[in-house]
């Protein structure tokens, strides 16, 4: 069952978002940063997107920074001025679909393509060691921009960094030499990543251990942190177990500051957001 709650905390935290944004479009972490980065943009970009009470201003200044911190190889780093990154991938998926933005968008996936490592994967910096979290945003984005021409090479790539109870770690278990848990802020983005290589959890048995474990965290309510609870509404929406992910949104509730957003964060709030917003539609 849907949580009471949740039309309230999907308005006020798109309410929260909006006051954040700074005098030059974009966004810092938190309110109050007097620095606007990429990845906060993106999101909350990403997060408004859908939401009609948010002025068309508001959104075409955020398109208008991240288009001018777009790099002359085609990316985008975090801090603007700064070489290219894995925040690429982040503002393809927030422009993809924009209109004005398909140059800036195709220069992106053309940049993350050519940044991917020839063992597979990406780093966080081109040439630097690949891990799923980087992996799983650059393929999210390129699917969202029709670009993902050989899914089964990502499929094993991102299969092949599972730690042995079914999720994903921050590190590489085989290139460290030692079995490691599964973590709550890292599962989920395999989980999503997995789901937009068209695969299902219901048909894909690694995949569907995967999500058994998200669900098994949530159902059982050892997930005490907002952002891991927003990467779980995610890949919980991604996997189509809005039983769950109502589970989910009633712990971040709980979590819920105040002032409409999480933790006085734009980037947790946005994710979570997302997520939210998705639950109020099912």
């Amino acid at each position: 069952m849907i949580p009471a709650a949740l039309p309230d905390a999907v308005r006020t935290s798109g309410e929260f978002l909006v006051r954040c944004q700074r005098p030059d479009g974009g966004w810092g972490y938190h309110l109050g940063n007097r620095m606007s980065f990429v990845e906060p943009t993106a999101w909350a970009l990403a997060a408004l997107a859908d939401d009609p009470a948010v002025g068309e201003t508001t959104m075409a200044r955020a398109v208008a920074f991240l288009l001018a911190n777009q790099n002359s190889d085609g990316g985008w780093a975090n801090v603007p001025g700064m070489p290219s990154d894995m925040m690429t991938a982040r503002v393809v998926l927030a422009l993809a679909g924009r209109p004005g933005c398909e140059v800036a968008v195709a220069r992106g996936a053309d940049w993350l393509r050519r940044s991917e490592l020839a063992q597979g994967g990406w780093g966080w910096c081109f040439g630097t060691t690949g891990f799923v979290e980087t992996a799983a945003y650059a393929i999210v984005a390129l699917c969202a921009v029709g670009q993902m021409e050989t899914p089964k090479r990502y499929i094993d790539y991102i299969t092949g960094l599972r730690c042995a109870d079914g999720g994903w770690c921050s590190h590489v278990p085989k290139k460290v030499g030692f079995d490691q848990r599964s973590q709550v802020s890292i599962t989920p983005l395999g989980v999503v990543a997995l789901c937009r290589l068209g695969l299902r959890p219901s048909t894909n048995l690694e995949l569907g251990a995967a999500v058994d474990l998200v669900t098994g965290w949530v159902e059982r309510g050892v997930v005490t942190t907002a952002y891991s609870l927003a990467l779980m509404l995610w890949a919980l929406r991604e996997a189509d177990r809005a039983g769950s992910a109502a589970t989910a949104a009633e712990l971040a509730l709980l979590l819920r500051g105040g002032d409409g957003g999480w933790n006085g964060s734009v980037l947790q709030t946005a994710i979570m957001r997302r997520g939210l917003a998705w639950l109020t539609s099912t």
